[in-house]
Order: C-alpha cells, then sequence, then structure tokens
C-alpha cells in the first residue's frame, strides 16, 4: 500500500498534528499534503529523485516526506541540529536534487560549501511566518518561496502516486556517526509498515485516543517512528515542537498538550528527574506509557522515574539501519537488575559470586521484530550510501 493511502483511511475529521498551538485533521493534512506533492512535482522531482528536508519538526515535515515517498521521489531527513558543514555533507553524499528547507537557516548553508552541492537544483524555503518573499539564486541553486509554490499549483491536477514495490527505495536515514562517517541507511515503504506491524502493535499497542510526544528528532529513526508511522498510521495524534526539548519545554509540552506517550533518551529522562526534583514540578498525569531508547537505561533511573511519577519507562533496541527497535520489554513486564555480590560456601571452600550491573533486563516474551538488516552495500543508483 502507499503510505499516503494507509495514512489518511484514517477519519479524516480526527487529530493528527497538535503544532504550536494548532490542532490539524487527518482531512486537513491530507489536503496540504496533496499541494506539497504538487509543489514537488511542479520542479521536476522524478521517480528515484532524492528530496533533502531539513526542516523543524513540523507539518511541513510530514507532508514532505508522505508526498516525497508517495511520489516515488526519495525523502532524504537531515538533523537541523548537526553543523552546516555536516549538513552540506550529507546533501552531497545522497545526492538529493531538491531540498525543502528552513528560512533561518537556508542561505547560510547553500552558501557554505556550493562545491559540494553541484547536484542540488532547487530549494523551496518555507518561511515562519509565511511571507510570501520572492527569492532569486544562491549560486546555480534556485529559491523558491514554499507559500508562492503552493498559490502557483493551485489549480494543477494531483499528481498521480505509484504503486510502491516492497523493495523500492522511499527514504534515506544518515547514522549519527558515533562508528565513523554518518552512513545513509536506504528504507522502503514496506520497512515502515513492518515496524509498525511488530513494534508499534506488539508493545506500544496505540488507540486513536493517544497522543505521542518524542524529544528524539524526526530526521531519526527513533524519532521518525514515535512521530510520524506509528501515530499516523494507526489514527492517532503526534505532538510536534519545532523548539529545542530542553526540560522546560517539554514540561510545557507535557502540560499543556497532554501526551499518553513520552519517548526520549536515558539522558532526557535524567534531566526531567533533576528538573522535577529542584521546585519545578513535571505533570505526567496523562502519560500511560514512557519509552527509552538511543542507549542503556540505567536501572535505578528507570526505577526512580516509575516510583516518582507512577509511569513504568520501557527499554529498547534499535538502529538507523532496522528504522525503530527489535528488542523491548513490554509494559507490565519490567525487570531491574542491580547487581549481586556475595562470599557463597561451596564443598571446595568459600567462592566470591558476582553478578554485573544489568542496565534493564530485556526479554524478547514474544518476537517483537524478526527482520534483517536493511542496509544496501553500495551500488548503483546509490553510489554513496550504504
Amino acid at each position: 500500500m502507499n503510505l499516503f493511502n494507509a495514512i489518511f483511511q484514517n477519519s479524516l475529521s480526527s487529530p493528527a498534528i497538535r503544532f504550536d498551538g494548532r490542532t490539524i485533521t487527518y482531512g486537513e493534512l491530507r489536503a496540504e499534503t496533496l499541494t506539497m506533492a504538487q509543489v514537488i512535482s511542479s520542479l521536476g522531482a522524478a521517480t528515484g529523485d532524492r528530496v533533502a528536508l531539513l526542516l523543524h519538526d513540523s507539518p511541513e515535515f510530514v507532508e514532505a516526506f508522505i508526498a516525497s515517498c508517495a511520489l516515488g521521489a526519495i525523502a532524504v531527513p537531515i538533523n537541523m541540529a548537526l553543523r552546516a558543514e555536516d549538513q552540506c555533507s550529507i546533501l552531497h553524499n545522497s545526492g538529493a536534487t531538491l531540498a525543502v528547507i528552513e528560512a533561518e537557516t537556508c542561505r547560510a548553508l547553500l552558501t557554505r560549501a556550493p562545491e559540494k552541492l553541484r547536484s542540488l537544483n532547487n530549494a523551496v524555503v518555507v518561511e515562519r511566518p509565511t511571507r510570501r518573499s520572492c527569492y532569486e539564486h544562491v549560486g546555480s541553486i534556485k529559491l523558491h518561496s514554499l507559500d508562492l509554490l503552493r498559490d502557483q499549483v493551485a489549480e494543477t491536477a494531483r499528481p498521480e502516486f505509484p504503486v510502491a514495490g516492497p523493495t523500492d527505495p522511499a527514504f534515506i536515514l544518515y547514522t549519527s556517526g558515533s562508528t565513523g562517517e554518518p552512513k545513509g541507511a536506504v528504507h522502503s515503504q514496506a520497512d515502515i509498515f513492518y515496524t509498525n506491524e511488530t513494534y508499534c502493535r506488539e508493545v506500544l499497542r496505540l488507540t486513536t485516543n493517544d497522543r505521542l510526544f518524542s524529544s528524539s528528532r524526526l530526521p531519526f529513526a527513533y524519532g521518525l517512528g514515535n512521530s510520524f508511522s506509528f501515530p499516523l498510521l494507526n489514527g492517532a495524534t503526534t505532538i510536534l515542537c519545532s523548539e529545542k526539548p530542553t526540560p522546560n519545554v517539554i514540561a510545557h509540552t507535557l502540560a499543556t498538550a497532554r501526551p499518553t506517550i513520552f519517548f526520549a533518551v536515558p539522558v532526557v529522562y535524567n534531566l526531567l528527574l533533576d528538573n522535577h526534583r529542584s521546585g519545578r514540578q513535571l505533570d505526567c498525569s496523562s502519560l500511560r506509557l514512557c519509552i527509552s531508547a538511543g542507549e542503556a537505561l540505567p536501572a535505578h533511573l528507570g526505577e526512580q522515574w516509575e516510583r516518582e511519577f507512577g509511569v513504568q519507562l520501557l527499554d529498547g533496541i534499535g538502529s538507523t539501519e532496522m528504522l525503530h527497535m527489535f528488542i523491548s520489554n513490554h509494559q507490565g513486564d519490567v525487570k531491574y537488575h542491580m547487581g549481586f555480590s556475595a562470599d557463597v560456601a561451596t564443598p571446595g571452600g568459600p567462592v566470591h559470586l558476582a553478578l554485573a550491573f544489568n542496565p534493564s533486563h530485556l526479554e524478547i516474551v514474544d518476537p517483537v521484530v524478526a527482520g534483517s538488516v536493511r542496509s544496501r552495500v553500495s551500488a548503483p543508483p546509490f553510489p554513496n550510501v550504504s
């Protein structure tokens, strides 16, 4: 099934996105995504062309990602927190011909290393607030106002969305580079559906009443599932925040948007606990579940979080290449090993026995994901990604 059709088979009157004080329904998101598809198509993006997304977590990111995949192009989300030279390197490495980019970073990024942007022909500029500015060129790259393009394509026909094959590339996610240079992991639309049927259905068990909020951003595999595919494929609501997810920003979002599931990494949970204990109260009363990933969850942190807020903190292991988590504990089955040390009497004399500290106890009670690594070896038409 095409990603567009899979998402918009949900009730069009239901809330899809909470963003900047607004609620966007599935019907409104569908209309804006069709317009975004017309914009991308009007600039010549064809099947297999890479479309870079240099956007904050926002409705425009969601619209551009769905539209690119639905058109048969290949979305390339890029982390907005990276240094400009690293963003340029990913633009160059991916071979992106079109970028959808925040106005605040546009000129500084596109003028930094023009020799690395030879494949980039067009950049669609997202202005906040909207201004319908007229742009010209940065070197050989033509700049366009998203809002002006929306006006221009208003009367054009809806583009055709081809049926995607199970292995057709749909998007490229770049690794964090913790084991060397960032590498592009190529994924298909089928990968999104697979993680939804496994981790999301097995562990999260979403309903249409759920509201999901993630401190991990959309360009990461972890954040993409949390804030995009899981809520939108299940008729739930995603809470998006363009601001850097500091403890104060997260606390404000928890209090005002009232998510039912919160996703973060251990260091964020630790900061939130510290803030809470220093007198800046954290309202977790709407949460039914919290998820940790990205690094091992220390046992004491999980126990302190549950004791403080009465919400279980699940731990999972995933990777960019696997798209999301493939090992996790389950709600109601969270166990922690704090370590053990004792002298034990044996027939041969006393023996010192030590059980090493285990950050959290993960079990596959039922297979959460029975998949295979999806990263692809270098081969045309992706000479630069793995």
